[in-house]
C-alpha cells in the first residue's frame, strides 16, 4: 500500500528547502535473514542483525533491491516496535536508485539491561560480562590489584580475571583498585 510523505527539497535550492512537494513512496517489508546472508549470492530485500563484540549492542543491517548492504538503527534511522525504519532508507551506494519506507518483518526490539557500576547507573546490552568489560565500565585499567564484586537477586560473587557473570536487571557490580597484587 503506498505511503503519502511529505518531502522537502534540498538546501541548496533558493527556498533554502522550506518548500514540501507530496511524494507517493511504497512501504516495502523486508524478510528476515540469518547473518550469513550477508555473504550469499540472492541476498536482496533482507535483514539481519549481528551483535558488537565490545558493546554488546545489537546492530540491524538490510539490503536493497540490489544487494547492497547498510546498517540501520544508529543516528541516521531509529526502529520502532512493529519493525518500521524512519525516515525512508536510501542506499548509500553510488548510481543505486533504492529509495523506500521500509518494515523489518519479524523485529523484535531489544531492551538494555539496567545495572549499576560504580555508583552509575548504565544500560548495557552484552548478556554475560567478563571480568575486563566490567573494568572498561567502571573506567578501570585491569591491573594486579584490581576486584570486582556483584551482586543480583539471582546472585553474588567476585569477577576474577578470566570470569564472566550472567547480567541481568537491578545488578549491581563494583570495581575498585586496590593496590594489593
Amino acid at each position: 500500500m503506498p505511503t503519502t510523505v511529505q518531502a522537502h527539497r534540498p538546501t541548496g535550492f533558493p527556498d533554502g528547502g522550506r518548500a514540501g512537494y507530496t511524494r507517493i513512496m511504497q512501504r516495502v517489508t523486508i524478510k528476515r535473514a540469518h547473518a550469513q546472508a550477508m555473504f550469499a549470492e540472492d541476498r536482496k530485500l533482507c535483514w539481519c542483525s549481528t551483535r558488537d563484540k565490545e558493546t554488546g549492542k545489537r546492530n540491524v543491517w538490510m539490503s536493497c533491491d540490489q544487494g547492497h548492504w547498510a546498517g540501520l538503527g544508529n543516528d541516521n534511522h531509529t526502529i520502532d516496535k512493529s519493525g518500521n525504519v524512519s525516515p525512508s532508507v536510501v542506499c548509500a551506494t553510488k548510481g543505486c536508485k533504492f529509495h523506500s519506507y521500509v518494515t523489518l518483518q519479524g523485529h523484535r526490539p531489544e531492551a538494555p539491561t539496567k545495572v549499576t557500576i560504580n555508583g552509575k547507573a548504565i544500560d548495557i546490552y552484552l548478556k554475560t560480562m567478563s571480568y575486563d568489560q566490567a573494568m572498561e565500565y567502571a573506567g578501570i585499567v585491569p591491573a594486579p590489584g584490581c576486584s570486582i564484586t556483584y551482586k543480583s537477586d539471582q546472585a553474588q560473587g567476585i569477577l576474577a580475571p578470566g570470569d564472566t557473570v550472567t547480567v541481568v536487571d537491578g545488578m549491581i557490580i563494583n570495581a575498585m583498585f586496590t593496590g594489593n597484587a
